[in-house]
């Protein structure tokens, strides 16, 4: 009985033939998991892909790169890993790709590298993959790759993830007005939303809240009050194109006795709003909600078109 082993990420060789021989592209990884470790593109296989699929897609999000072809290496990395106690056996493409222009995904590595074999071979740390890299520059770059490995070059499908993320924001006010931050990356770029965001690994609400105080509007405060905790919905396009959902879970905080720490600067576009003067096509969703169920700003009804009202910037 023939039994088989679904794959659940791959590994993929990015190489470019020049005038002075092959040049094979090694990624510096960044983050929590493996950082400062040169290897190749890897990536986990998403649902609806099949590896050739999964390796077109990461090499095309971690470098920025297309294939001119793709060829299956007729070879499998097989290791151990420590942190899940298992045994992974990851197949191997070959990518071969007409230029050296490589945008990094900077949120998974921080530097590139277009190598020699034997300078790849010895930046490379582990020995299965130094094994693989050199049964691909025997059989597949020295010599020409043998057409059965071709890969099918088809786009991956177009998969719409989910992020979900947990912040927490402020409401500050002074003289009736509201104190909002203009957004200038991001999803609402442009629109009014509320001094704060995400609550970054080992901060604590309070921690997160005062952080995001000092860096957007340059202040500080006395204490914080739990109001209310909202969500939002939003969807939008990853930089490589595919779509995501995000839900955002905003836990909303009264802020008391308000101070400035450092002067303000360009960077900090904060504004002292009459939320009577703000409408639906200038807010965040966060504040759009907020005004509609936080009892002493609630209205029963938002204005669809900003007027003439001029916000006042306080420095």
């Amino acid at each position: 009985m023939t039994s088989f082993i679904a794959p659940h990420c791959i590994s993929a060789y990015v190489i470019r033939q020049t005038s002075d021989g092959p040049l094979y592209l090694l990624i510096r990884r960044c983050g929590s998991y493996l950082p400062g470790t040169w290897q190749m593109v890897t990536g986990g296989i998403l649902d609806g892909e099949t590896a050739a699929q999964a390796a077109l897609r990461e090499i095309q999000e971690e470098t920025s790169l297309t294939p001119t072809k793709l060829y299956c290496a007729d070879a499998v990395e097989t290791f151990y890993m420590q942190s899940q106690d298992k045994i992974t056996f990851v197949p191997v493409f070959i990518a071969f790709v007409d230029t050296m222009d490589v945008r990094l995904a900077p949120s998974e590595h921080d530097a590139f590298v277009w190598l020699s074999f034997e300078e790849a071979k010895q930046r490379l740390v582990w020995a299965e993959q130094k094994r693989v890299l050199t049964q691909i520059h025997e059989s597949c770059v020295l010599k020409a790759p043998d057409d059965l490995l071709l890969a099918k070059m088809d786009s991956p499908p177009v998969l719409q993830s989910t992020v979900i993320r947990t912040g927490v924001y402020g409401i500050a006010l002074q003289e009736e007005k509201l104190l909002l931050v203009k957004q200038r990356t991001g999803l609402h770029v442009g629109k009014f939303d509320l001094p704060g965001g995400g609550i970054e690994a080992k901060e604590t609400v309070e921690e997160a809240l005062r952080r995001e105080f000092l860096e957007e509007v340059g202040m500080t405060f006395d204490s914080m009050q739990l109001l209310d905790n909202l969500t939002a919905t939003t969807e939008g396009l990853h930089e490589n194109g595919n779509p995501f959902v995000l839900h955002q879970i905003g836990l909303i905080y009264l802020i008391n006795d308000l101070s400035p720490l450092q002067r303000a600067t360009p960077e900090m576009d904060y504004f002292w709003i009459d939320p009577k003067q703000l409408c639906t096509t200038t807010i965040s969703p966060f504040v759009e909600q907020m005004l509609l169920r936080i009892p002493f700003l609630a209205t029963k009804t938002i204005r669809t078109q900003p007027n003439d009202y001029a916000p006042l910037r306080s420095d």
